[in-house]
């Protein structure tokens, strides 16, 4: 009986320090963000950060903005910045369309970046990108709604 109180308390002990992981997001100034998580301690830096939103579970943070250098024969005056917060890899993409907002897929390591003009679907593990003008209801029914995100957005839509 014992044995099987103390495994019960271990399974439970485990799943309560697996929940409590924290996550801490400050904007620190326009150019810098610290994200904290547990106790690691993460600096993203661009040009301007206009905006930054992570998914449901707080597995990926997607952090958007002006390069702090331009290159003037490139259209690319866009930065996104995909953090995993699990193994800390980071991706950065160069666009030419200004972000303003992301949504993420349920159930695909997927997002897709809103702008004025067209939406973009990001494979948030390889970076490969796919533009379509419009999001249809199909694709809507795939995304992630969560009421708790941390997010901050520099612009509306």
């Amino acid at each position: 009986m014992i044995k099987y109180i103390s495994t019960f308390c271990l399974c439970l002990y485990s799943c309560v320090s697996y929940a409590c992981t924290s996550l801490n997001v400050k904007l620190e100034n326009t150019s810098t963000l610290i994200v904290r998580k547990d106790k690691n301690i993460k600096k993203i830096n661009l040009g301007e950060i206009n905006g930054y939103k992570t998914n449901c579970n707080n597995s990926y943070l997607v952090v958007w903005g002006i390069p702090k250098k331009f290159k003037n024969s490139s259209p690319q005056n866009n930065e996104v910045v995909f953090y995993n917060l699990y193994n800390k890899k980071q991706r950065v993409v160069k666009t030419s369309h200004a972000i303003f907002d992301v949504d993420f897929y349920k159930t695909e390591d997927k997002a897709i970046l809103n702008s004025a003009t067209t939406n973009t679907e990001i494979n948030l593990k390889t970076g490969e990108q796919s533009d379509f003008p419009e999001i249809s209801q199909s694709t809507l029914n795939q995304l992630v709604v969560c009421k708790n995100l941390t997010q901050f957005k520099r612009y509306k839509e």
